[in-house]
């Protein structure tokens, strides 16, 4: 159960974090290999969902 005062503390702590890269300040080596990392495994989950099949094999 969440309280009122810490569901506030949630809301506001919410808000002052960046919701996108573009808003993070700094740490570019960091900010570049997340987004590699990011880009890697959505690639490798629309690669396997291209090579499976749904289809039954009797």
């Amino acid at each position: 159960m969440v309280d009122d005062d810490s569901a506030d503390e949630v809301e506001f702590e919410l808000k002052l974090r960046p919701h996108d890269f573009a808003n993070y300040i700094g740490q570019e080596r960091l900010k570049k290999n997340i987004q590699l990392a990011i880009t890697a495994a959505k690639n490798a989950v629309n690669h396997s969902t291209m090579f499976c099949s749904t289809a039954r094999r009797d």
